[in-house]
């Protein structure tokens, strides 16, 4: 038996050969997939956080306005 006839030899298929422009292509575009949704991700809980400290805001001086109305009683 020749010494690379061995069927499960696979370590010359796991590396990419040199002409594989389409993964590296691939790659390139997963990268940057998922750094353009980092960034929107990143916006949405900005977005979130601004909108509850709003809310929490409109919470505290509501309260406020009405804790400091007179009786009119």
């Amino acid at each position: 038996m020749a010494q690379g006839s061995d069927n499960n030899d696979t370590s010359y298929t796991n590396s990419p050969s040199p002409g594989n422009k389409q993964g590296s292509t691939d790659d390139v575009r997963k990268v940057m997939r998922r750094e353009k949704n980092r960034i929107a991700a990143q916006k949405s809980r900005m977005r979130q956080t601004l909108k509850a400290d709003n809310l929490h805001l409109v919470r505290t001086s509501s309260r406020n306005i009405i804790h400091n109305i007179p009786d009119t009683q």
